[in-house]
């Protein structure tokens, strides 16, 4: 209902929809209650929080990201699922539906990470294993383990932000942390993609978008020819190239901040996976509206809006986000904030990760507190088994 009342531009449709979104909301508040209540008198966690109990703060989300009763408060119901996935355990997470929307819980609980950048609780060494025991991972699961890992290093790259005025002698520890880290992340995913290319894009080749020109000295501006025409063997292909792409070029703006700035290779590097996300853009809007994959697309667009030397690039995802945003019924992940000069996703994600760095007024506990888990400490060919 509300999907249609977005598409159709129906101010009715879309009342209706929310007073039902009212009563679905009253209802998971009554029935959280009596899950407490049954939960202190005994009944097991993985029998209260079944599938059905889960399915619920899910689907409020997906409400959420289209008709966006307030920013963000999509996060709030993945949040809450993820609790409840939480509070299972992640040996009671190994199969059948609920193993599908721990799934689902996890390219939310990413999403959030990179939005807010607040680490996760899926991304400990047990919650990127033990789930996956019996149907072991796919690439994009694959992917979630190292992106999982990248609120942590917001965090130190934040406070490394803050001790910038503080002296170089306060601020080296902490922003070579944040560089060995950088290194360690496009480490992991040059690993991850030499090993799953083939199985997620046969023959997909970053090079194909070599021929950059810099078409504009005023404005140091960028533009890619691609040298053959980019094909996709399906929507869940495009999508998994295009998040692989945000990866990269975020790891890559975090050994940018880390040191004295972008050289001239590592620009080019960022405008090239920008342009294969653009691509992977295009793909999805070939197949319509209605291509499936959106909600996933959204992030490596946002990545585009914000880390891309190119003007021209800029604009190209702007104009995806806000069409997206109409025809696809994603408004409300599409958003930015109103103030978002001042980092990634702008002041909402510093007052978040002002939360998880008072601490950074000391070096000693930044540093304490910025470590990969163990399992993530290097790209061991065991690591995603």
């Amino acid at each position: 209902m509300a999907h249609y009342g977005k598409k159709t531009g129906d101010v009715s449709i879309q009342v209706e929809a929310c007073r039902w979104y009212d009563k679905g909301l009253e209802s998971q508040r009554l029935e959280s209650q009596r899950t407490q209540l049954q939960l202190l008198h005994g009944d097991s966690v993985h029998q209260r929080l079944d599938a059905v109990t889960i399915s619920a703060p899910l689907m409020f989300s997906v409400f959420e990201s289209m008709m966006s009763t307030s920013f963000a408060a999509w996060s709030q119901h993945v949040k809450a699922a993820g609790k409840m996935i939480e509070m299972r355990g992640p040996e009671n997470c190994q199969s059948g539906l609920i193993h599908h929307l721990f799934r689902t819980v996890r390219i939310g609980a990413i999403y959030m990470g990179m939005t807010f950048e607040r680490p996760s609780v899926f991304a400990s060494e047990e919650w990127c294993r033990i789930p996956f025991l019996k149907e072991g991972k796919n690439p994009m699961d694959r992917l979630g383990d190292v992106l999982l890992q990248y609120p942590s290093i917001f965090i130190v790259r934040n406070s490394m932000r803050e001790m910038r005025s503080r002296g170089p002698h306060r601020l080296e520890p902490t922003r070579q942390a944040v560089e060995a880290k950088a290194e360690q992340l496009i480490s992991l995913l040059d690993t991850y993609w030499n090993e799953c290319r083939q199985t997620i894009q046969p023959g997909y080749d970053h090079d194909n978008f070599a021929e950059i020109e810099n078409f504009r000295a005023d404005t140091a501006d960028w533009v890619i020819k691609t040298l053959l025409p980019i094909t996709y063997k399906d929507i869940f292909a495009a999508t998994n190239v295009a998040m692989y792409d945000a990866a990269v070029i975020l790891a890559h703006a975090l050994a940018w901040e880390s040191t004295s700035g972008f050289s001239e290779p590592n620009k080019q590097r960022i405008v090239i996976h920008c342009a294969s996300i653009l691509e992977a853009v295009k793909y999805h809007e070939s197949k319509g509206p209605s291509s499936g994959g959106s909600i996933s697309m959204v992030l490596p667009i946002k990545v585009v809006r914000r880390a891309t030397p190119s003007k021209f690039q800029r604009e190209q995802a702007q104009v995806a986000l806000e069409q997206w945003a109409d025809t696809r019924g994603v408004d409300g992940i599409c958003k930015f904030p109103d103030a978002e000069s001042e980092g990634f996703y702008g002041n909402i994600c510093k007052m978040e990760a002002a939360k998880e760095a008072n601490d950074a007024s000391d070096p000693n506990k930044v540093l304490e507190k910025f470590q990969f888990p163990m399992h993530m400490s290097s790209p061991r060919p065991d690591m995603w088994q």
